[in-house]
């Protein structure tokens, strides 16, 4: 059995590539360089052993749109690292 470990973390990251065919149902996956990660009060900051990495994160449609996200574009966002 895995241990699941709560974790929030502060990002920017370079958008590499945007799949809207991709993830979880009702989501779509952004893959982007991640540049930066800031601790969130209270939770471990688990993005910070990837800093540098190509990540991928899960967005719905809608956030890609009101957010105007797209290959080439820097994001900002508060996530949390599944495995």
């Amino acid at each position: 059995m895995v241990n699941i470990i709560e974790n929030k973390a502060k990002i920017e990251a370079a958008i590499t590539d945007v799949d809207v065919d991709a993830g979880p149902q009702g989501y779509c996956q952004v893959k982007a360089k991640l540049q930066k990660s800031e601790e969130v009060e209270d939770f471990p900051n688990l993005a910070k052993a990837d800093e540098g990495t190509i990540i991928t994160v899960n967005l719905r449609p809608t956030q890609l749109t009101a957010n105007n996200l797209e290959k080439g574009k820097q994001f900002s966002a508060t996530v949390r690292k599944v495995f």
